[in-house]
């Protein structure tokens, strides 16, 4: 049977850059003993890395932050004629080797988790908070169909619930240390009103259809795909979305170079996100800003940016700071 009930709030640290929220890590144990690191738990990818002592060129980070030492642990285990870990991400990329490791996160602990241990990681490695990476997506996104870390987690049979929930905290509030990720449950003391469920529309990233996101009383963008993503700071949409959404926010303008936006700071948002059942969750003002544009100090730079995300867009933090979402 379970062993515990894995009912526990994680506290997340907030990543705070120019008064704004980057990512939100918590701390995760690899290896017996335990070796802690804090890690970026992240619903928009599967795999689940960390930096590899191995890793001493600069882009790798401080050893200080935290990095793996197969040498120290007894549960490490090679995996024979594995393929090479290679990892691309929407911005940066890690390589390195798989493993079979113990892991453990808020007092549940999975044995043989596959984990990549990162040889090599891209400079916007080099000043993150995390030591790596904790995908909680399903296995159709894994670098190379491993089992991902939801996957052992629900079926090791640790959860009494198989859900992972998230609230995320601001810094523009003053709330970032409020912010927490519970495995196996919800927390009902982090939010009001009652939890609407959603259907998953493919079992790869944790996607689902919603029917307006908008800004002002105009149509903005309808009857689309959302994808939930803990992983990403912003509001990523393709260029006729993000066209369609900033039209209602008078006098803002797309930068030259095409992938964000820039409005009057003067100038309020009243953005909504209006899901299938016809709930609509309004986003503060405070999320779709994201800081002034260094040209022009009376224009801010907007949360909604442009990505080639065709037929999708991705709701980042400053989409989920303003629920408590459950990723059941």
């Amino acid at each position: 049977g379970p062993t515990g009930d894995a009912r526990k709030g994680i506290p997340m640290k907030d990543n705070i850059s120019g008064g704004q929220d980057i990512e939100f890590v918590c701390d995760i144990s690899i290896g017996t003993p335990p070796q802690t690191f804090p890690i970026d738990p992240d619903t928009g990818s599967a795999d689940l890395w960390v930096v590899d002592k191995s890793c001493q060129a600069a882009n790798c980070g401080p050893n200080s932050r935290g990095k793996y030492s197969q040498k120290k642990s007894s549960s490490y285990a090679p995996i024979p004629n594995a393929p090479k870990f290679d990892l691309q991400y929407a911005i940066g990329d890690v390589s390195g080797q798989y493993a079979r490791e113990t892991v453990e996160l808020a007092g549940v602990t999975i044995h043989k988790q596959t984990i990549g241990l990162a040889n090599q990681t891209s400079p916007d490695w080099k000043d993150d908070l995390a030591s790596g990476v904790l995908g909680l997506g399903f296995r159709a996104i894994t670098s190379n169909n491993q089992r991902p870390f939801i996957e052992n987690l629900a079926s090791q049979g640790h959860l009494r619930k198989k859900v992972i929930s998230f609230a995320f905290g601001r810094a523009a509030s003053g709330t970032q240390g409020k912010s927490e990720m519970m495995l196996g449950g919800s927390n009902k003391s982090l939010f009001k009103g009652k939890i609407s469920y959603y259907d998953v529309s493919r079992v790869a990233y944790w996607q689902t259809g919603f029917k307006q996101f908008a800004s002002g009383s105009n149509a903005g963008v309808q009857n689309m795909d959302g994808i939930f993503d803990t992983g990403t700071s912003l509001i990523a949409a393709p260029s006729q979305q993000a066209a369609a959404f900033w039209k209602d926010v008078p006098n803002s303008q797309l930068s030259n170079d095409g992938t964000f936006y820039t409005y009057p700071c003067s100038q309020p948002i009243n953005a909504k996100l209006t899901m299938p059942d016809g709930r609509s969750f309004k986003l503060s003002e405070k999320d779709l800003n994201f800081g002034k544009s260094p040209n022009d100090s009376s224009k801010c730079i907007g949360s909604v940016i442009v990505a080639s995300t065709p037929g999708q867009i991705i709701f980042g933090l400053s989409a989920l700071k303003n629920f408590y979402s459950v990723f059941d």
